[in-house]
């Protein structure tokens, strides 16, 4: 929050409206700019340009829909209980994204469809984030399994490893196709 008489990072970037590479060129970690990098080659060859939502966030919709929100804070400070309780806090690079879901059916059967490790890597980004009225999530049934606190809203990836970049980008496929369906 700015002090009183100064200008917020809210209003500087609301005025210059900065690009999500310029943003993604100020992390530090070496591995996220690289991985932001190539998100932002992959939304360029399905021809969606993220505009800026807010401080450090980025919408990317297709036909007038949102198909996922894209949050980057170059040297954000960590709030970790337990750091701040030692006197440590930690100053580290975020990036977030956060794809909205698709139908649940359209979910259901890409979770069938992809191997074990990867439907695990899903099942620890659909955990309901208590983000919105809907908490503290649904339940679903998957083959056998039932999953519980399933997040309807959104699918949330942080700090991301470039070898879930796969992941996140057939997610994005997948909310594409929802809206494409109607």
């Amino acid at each position: 929050m700015a002090k009183k008489g100064e200008v917020s990072q809210f209003e500087k970037q609301k005025a210059a409206k900065p690009t999500l590479l310029s943003i993604i060129e100020s992390l530090v970690d070496e591995e996220l700019r690289e991985m932001g990098f190539e998100l932002l080659e992959y939304l360029a060859s399905l021809r969606s340009n993220p505009s800026w939502y807010a401080t450090n966030s980025y919408s990317v919709s297709y036909k007038g829909k949102r198909v996922c929100l894209i949050r980057v804070d170059p040297n954000y400070l960590e709030y970790d209980i337990k750091r701040l309780k030692e006197g440590k806090p930690e100053r580290a690079d975020r990036f977030i994204v956060h794809i909205k879901t698709p139908k649940m059916s359209m979910l259901s059967a890409h979770l069938n469809s992809i191997s074990d490790e990867e439907r695990n890597f899903y099942l620890k980004a659909l955990n309901c984030r208590y983000c919105s009225k809907c908490k503290p999530g649904i339940t679903m049934k998957l083959d056998t399994m039932v999953l519980a606190d399933i997040c309807f809203k959104c699918v949330s990836f942080r700090n991301p490893a470039r070898e879930h970049l796969n992941a996140i980008k057939s997610l994005i496929e997948l909310r594409r196709k929802d809206i494409a369906e109607g």
